[in-house]
């Protein structure tokens, strides 16, 4: 059953066929856009390091001085 939230996010439920599971998941229906009855993969994880180690949980941008350069001044 899809029930929309908002223009970009759209509200789902989800079963799983592996485990004894039931969910509602608001995904952005933008970037992925899901029909009635499509299958899905959901994956868990602590950590987006491929190497798998663990989060520091600080951000830090790393800026492209050169591609920052030619933006900001067209060159």
């Amino acid at each position: 059953m899809l029930r929309y939230c908002a223009s970009q996010v759209t509200r789902i439920e989800a079963r799983s066929e592996k485990f004894d599971m039931f969910m509602h998941l608001d995904i952005n229906s933008e970037i992925y856009p899901l029909k009635v009855g499509q299958k899905f993969a959901l994956v868990l994880v602590s950590t987006l390091n491929p190497d798998g180690t663990p989060d520091t949980g600080y951000y830090t941008q790393v800026i492209n001085l050169l591609s920052f350069a030619r933006n900001l001044f067209l060159l």
